[in-house]
């Protein structure tokens, strides 16, 4: 069997390089770190959809190189837990916040949004992820997973977007 080659770790490995950045600031007209088509307008349009306010915690889901994360966190103040599968990604996540004054509200975690989550039920008020709905094999049963992770009185939607 060939080697599995996981084509994310060097986009999140070289994220931060300026080509890089230059090239999603041209291409999305606003950089906020996604590595999906998403724009900056329909992420902002996701995000109204879910109403939430800085008591909120998210968890995103395929968090990458954490930008949206940390754009989410800032536009709504509210905390926001990030996942991801790939540690390439979650290190450039967890690096860009260790010496702001976001690290207090943001944290990423190594994780399989495709397995059971790590976290405990009822642990956040939302769920979002941009542009990762495509890459789970059975979408229903995962997001049966994620529910029980959803705090029932004070998720502000019932819905879970990507």
């Amino acid at each position: 069997m060939a080697k599995r080659i996981d084509l994310f770790d060097s986009t999140y490995t070289h994220f931060t390089k300026q080509v890089l950045e230059t090239i999603r600031k041209e291409t999305f007209g606003q950089d906020i770190g996604q590595n999906s088509w998403t724009t900056v307008e329909e992420y902002d349009r996701f995000l109204s959809w879910l109403d939430l306010q800085s008591e909120h915690h998210v968890l995103e889901v395929a968090s990458g190189s954490g930008g949206p994360a940390r754009y989410l966190a800032n536009s709504v103040s509210c905390r926001v837990t990030g996942i991801d599968a790939n540690e390439a990604g979650v290190a450039t996540a967890s690096l860009s916040v260790a010496n702001s004054n976001e690290a207090y509200r943001i944290t990423f975690e190594i994780a399989d949004a495709n397995s059971p989550l790590p976290f405990d039920d009822n642990s956040f008020d939302a769920i979002f992820g941009i542009a990762s709905m495509n890459h789970f094999p059975d979408r229903w049963k995962v997001f049966q997973k994620w529910r029980r992770v959803l705090d029932p009185v004070d998720a502000p939607s019932s819905l879970i977007r990507s």
